[in-house]
């Protein structure tokens, strides 16, 4: 353009040329898409949300919030602290819940969080190992967990679970052998209730559920228990 002209461009006549190519080039912009599983237990009046993390969690709500309209909702917190039953368990087996079994994996912190973290994966927890750390002061802040004949998964300190894993017997009452979207709703049927029994359960360890301090709004940041 400025070879046809004979002059150089106006810092306005720029601008409207970049609007112009923006406009022009952004609906061939590559889009990234994905999908949240999302169920509302109306009975417990809980949101489940299966999300990479928890900033995907809050981008899941967002969404609701605009299909509904308005959305307010609380953090699930609960009377005990979730690295308190982790770290108890971890270090005494004979205090574990009954149907409840741990993993082979767990992170244990320093409570100041100065001293760096301790993953440990496919080792035996009850290891001398494990409770010399614990012994020397550390808590255990994600513990792989599994409830008998109903899932496994890894408990994380802020109450999200990771790694879900339903048990193969529990599978197999879900398997239609049909089309796409009824297998879908067969696994829902399984899946959902197992999941919020379990997470019930499991909150009724941690002593119960506690009242918000504060109702999150439109206008406030969310937070989400995960199913992930």
């Amino acid at each position: 353009m400025e070879k046809a002209s004979g002059s150089p461009l106006r810092r306005a006549e720029k601008q409207l040329l970049k609007e112009q190519v923006y406009e022009e080039e952004l609906p061939k912009a590559l889009k990234r898409t994905g999908d949240f599983l999302v169920a509302i237990d109306t009975r417990r009046n809980w949101i489940l949300i299966d999300a990479a993390s928890r900033k995907k969690a809050e981008e899941a709500l967002d969404l609701l919030r605009i299909t509904l309209g308005s959305l307010k909702v609380t953090p699930l917190a609960t009377r005990d602290r979730p690295t308190a039953l982790m770290t108890t368990w971890l270090s005494k087996p004979d205090e574990r819940a009954e149907g409840w079994t741990i993993g082979e994996f767990c992170q244990l912190e320093s409570p100041s969080g100065s001293e760096g973290v301790i993953r440990a994966a496919e080792v035996d927890l009850d290891s001398d190992e494990i409770l010399q750390h614990l012994e020397g002061g550390r808590i255990c802040s994600a513990l792989a967990i599994a409830r008998t004949d109903q899932l496994a998964l890894q408990l994380q300190d802020d109450l999200a679970f990771k790694k879900i894993k339903f048990d193969d017997a529990l599978l197999e009452q879900a398997d239609t052998g049909e089309d796409e979207a009824s297998q879908f709703d067969a696994d829902a049927h399984i899946r959902i209730p197992t999941l919020a029994a379990v997470a019930e359960e499991l909150i009724t360890l941690l002593g119960g559920e506690v009242s918000p301090v504060r109702e999150e709004t439109a206008d406030s940041p969310t937070e989400a228990t995960q199913a992930a």
